[in-house]
C-alpha cells in the first residue's frame, strides 16, 4: 500500500524522516536511554499535578499518585542520523500551562538533517531503569515526528511550536467495560493531550506505556495544529455520527470532537509508516504494518459496536461540574456519573478515535484522505471534512464480519 496509494507527499516525508534501518533506530533509542538522568523541574511538576486533579482523569487515581511521588527524568541523546550526536532535544518547560504509507515517489529521498532542539522529553517513572526504557522507546519517534510535521509546516503555515513533551509510565490497559453495553468513560480509551493554544511552547501529556508511541504521535499532530480548524458545525458533525449508528442523546450544540478523527487517522499513517519503514533495510517501502492497522482499527471499532449491541449513543456531560459540585468522588467515577447506559461519553472522543478511525483507515479513504490533505494544506473547511466522514461511514459497514483479533475486550491499537 505504500507505493499503489495516493498521497506520495505525505510518504516522501515518512521516508525521509523515518527511512533509517533497524539498526540506526537501534542506536538511537540506546542514546535516548543512556541520556536520561533524573532532573526535577517544578514548573512541569506542577502542570501534571493540575491535570490530575481533574475530574476527567479521577478514574485512573495512578496517575495523580504519579504525578506526586514518582522521579521526574529528563531526556537528551537524540543527535544526528543514526543516533550520532551528543545534542539532541532541548529547551525549558515554562510555566504551568491551563486548559484542557501511502504512494509512492520517484527515487529515494535522501535522510532528514539532524533536527535542531526543538522536543523537551521529561519521563515520570518509578525508577531510572524504567525512565530509561520509556526514553529508548518513545523518544527516537517522538523528536523524528516532531521534525516531520515541522517539514510539513516549512513555509506554509505559523511558526511551530516548540513542544515540551512529558511522559507518564503507567502501565493501565484499555479495556471496554466489563458489563455490556457499559458507558465507555476516559479511562476505557484515552491516554494523552495536548494543549495547542499555548503555543509558542505547546505542553503535550501522553499517561500510558499502552500505545504510548501512537499517542504521542497523535498528540504531535494537535500540537502542530493540523485540525485547527475542524471544529463548529455540530449538526455536520451530528449527521456524520449517526452513519455509524450511534444516535445523539440530547441536543448537541457544541462540537462534538470529530475533528479528532483527522487526527488520529493522519496519526495512525505516520505510526505505519515509521513501523514499515523502520523494519525495512535501505529505506525501502514496506505494507505490512499499514495492513494491520487497518484490520485492528476495523477489529476494534466493530467490538465496540458489539459492546453496544447496536444500541450506542453520544452524550454529553462535563466531568469537572461533576466533581465540583461532589455528585462524583474517586475512585468510583463511572458509577456515580449521570451517563446513561449504552453511552459513549463525548468527552472519550470514542466515535473519532475509534469509529471514524475505522472508516478513514480503510485502503481507498485513506489513499483519498492523505491525497485531499497534502502536507501543508490541512483540512480548512471543518462541514466538507464532516461530509467527507459520513461518507466513509456509510462505505465502511458495521455489519460484516469483523477481521479476527485476539485479545478480548482490549481496545489497544499497538
Amino acid at each position: 500500500m505504500l507505493r499503489t496509494m495516493d498521497g506520495r507527499a505525505w510518504t516522501h516525508l515518512a521516508k525521509r524522516h523515518y527511512g533509517v534501518t533497524a539498526e540506526d533506530w537501534a542506536a538511537e533509542a540506546e542514546l535516548a536511554a543512556r541520556s536520561t538522568e533524573p532532573h526535577e523541574d517544578a514548573d512541569a511538576r506542577r502542570w501534571l499535578v493540575e491535570m490530575a486533579a481533574d475530574g476527567l482523569y479521577a478514574p485512573l487515581p495512578a496517575l495523580a499518585k504519579a504525578a506526586r511521588a514518582w522521579p521526574m527524568h529528563r531526556v537528551g541523546g537524540g543527535g544526528g542520523e543514526g543516533g550520532g550526536g551528543e545534542g539532541g532535544v532541548a529547551g525549558e518547560w515554562e510555566g504551568a500551562g491551563e486548559g484542557g504509507a501511502i504512494g509512492g515517489g520517484d527515487g529515494e529521498p535522501a535522510p532528514a538533517p539532524a533536527p535542531a532542539p526543538t522536543l523537551t522529553l521529561l519521563v515520570l517513572a518509578a525508577d531510572l531503569a524504567a525512565a530509561r526504557a520509556a526514553a529508548a522507546l518513545l523518544e527516537p519517534i517522538a523528536r523524528r515526528t516532531d521534525t516531520l510535521l515541522r517539514d510539513a509546516d516549512e513555509g506554509v503555515r505559523r511558526s511551530p511550536p516548540h513542544v515540551r513533551l512529558l511522559y507518564v509510565d503507567l502501565r493501565s490497559l484499555r479495556h471496554l467495560p466489563s458489563e455490556p453495553g457499559a458507558a465507555l468513560l476516559p479511562q476505557h480509551v484515552n491516554g494523552g493531550l495536548a494543549m495547542p493554544a499555548q503555543r509558542p511552547s505547546v505542553p503535550v501529556l501522553v499517561y500510558r506505556r499502552e500505545d504510548a508511541r501512537k499517542v504521542a504521535v497523535h498528540e504531535l499532530v494537535h500540537a502542530h495544529g493540523l485540525d485547527a480548524a475542524l471544529h463548529g458545525h455540530p449538526s455536520a458533525e451530528a449527521a456524520a455520527v449517526r452513519a455509524f449508528g450511534v444516535r445523539m442523546h440530547g441536543a448537541f450544540t457544541r462540537s462534538v470532537g470529530l475533528g479528532e478523527a483527522y487526527v488520529e487517522a493522519l496519526a495512525c499513517f505516520l505510526f505505519a509508516a515509521h513501523a514499515d519503514l523502520g523494519a525495512s533495510p535501505g529505506r525501502r517501502s514496506g505494507t505490512a504494518a499499514l495492513e494491520r492497522a487497518s484490520k485492528r482499527s476495523d477489529a476494534i471499532a466493530r467490538r465496540v459496536l458489539a459492546h453496544f449491541g447496536r444500541h450506542a449513543m453520544l452524550a454529553q456531560h462535563d466531568y469537572r461540574v461533576a466533581v465540583a459540585t461532589g455528585r462524583a468522588h474517586p475512585p468510583s467515577l463511572q458509577q456515580q456519573l449521570p451517563v446513561p447506559v449504552h453511552a459513549i461519553v463525548e468527552g472519550t472522543h470514542a466515535v473519532a478515535y475509534v469509529l471514524a478511525r475505522a472508516a478513514l483507515m480503510r485502503p481507498n479513504a485513506l489513499r483519498d484522505l492523505l491525497g485531499t490533505y497534502p502536507p501543508g494544506t490541512p483540512p480548512a473547511d471543518a462541514a466538507e471534512f464532516f461530509h467527507r466522514v459520513a461518507r466513509a461511514a456509510a462505505a465502511w459497514d458495521g455489519s460484516q464480519k469483523s477481521h479476527a483479533l485476539q485479545g478480548g475486550d482490549s481496545l489497544a491499537f499497538e
